[in-house]
């Protein structure tokens, strides 16, 4: 299994977090095991997990104090975190939403909702990822054009997703790029023939042809 598959467990009770363990194994996680907060936060720093469950009643520090800490720092801050506990009240609800985690889940935990709720947080983490990158890779397109560019040079964005086509323009717009969108491969071939762009950010998965 690679990291993408990874869920950090911290848990102060052994048979928790095998518990833990066994039902994340069989969704087909790699599950990784930490009984200290200091143990936690250098695994979630070292080992970036798709996902942390947090056991709220720790020895030194509370879930909460915890989730705190990892959503402080920028290492760590994207990771989505699951509060784990015995309590069942709006109280822990409302703390748990405050400190910055992302689910909470009740014990006895129940394997399908666990899986379900890791793999849609996974699935979050993910697309923000992937958001990053291309904001990133928009980044240094503008950075090495600005000089060179004698005119505003046009960028097509084959991209299917909505939102991911809208925060690209937006972006590419603001630095003075002309920009034009296609979402699907055959709208892109279109496009390329008629307005002569300058350049292409191609989305890999397409709905009618792959990149």
């Amino acid at each position: 299994m690679d990291n993408k598959s990874r869920v950090l467990i911290v848990a102060n009770n052994r048979e928790d977090a095998e518990l833990l363990s066994v039902y994340l194994t069989a969704g087909g996680f790699d599950p990784l095991g930490a009984s200290s907060v200091d143990e936690a936060l250098r695994l979630a720093t070292e080992k970036n997990p798709e996902v942390v469950l947090l056991d709220v009643m720790m020895p030194d520090l509370d879930g909460y104090q915890v989730t705190r800490q990892l959503k402080a720092s920028p290492e760590t801050q994207h990771i989505p975190v699951v509060l784990v506990t015995s309590l069942d009240s709006g109280d822990f609800r409302a703390k748990g939403m405050d400190a910055g985690a992302d689910e909470l889940l009740s014990k006895p935990v129940n394997r399908a909702e666990l899986i379900a709720r890791v793999r849609a947080l996974q699935r979050t983490k993910q697309l923000q990822e992937e958001l990053q990158n291309r904001k990133e890779i928009a980044e240094r397109l503008v950075r090495s054009n600005r000089e060179a560019a004698p005119r505003e040079p046009k960028i097509l964005i084959v991209e299917d997703d909505p939102t991911f086509a809208l925060q690209l323009v937006s972006f590419l717009r603001s630095s003075g790029f002309r920009t034009a969108v296609a979402n699907t491969g055959a709208a892109a071939k279109d496009s390329v023939a008629e307005d002569f762009p300058d350049l292409v950010l191609l989305d890999l998965m397409l709905p009618d042809c792959d990149g």
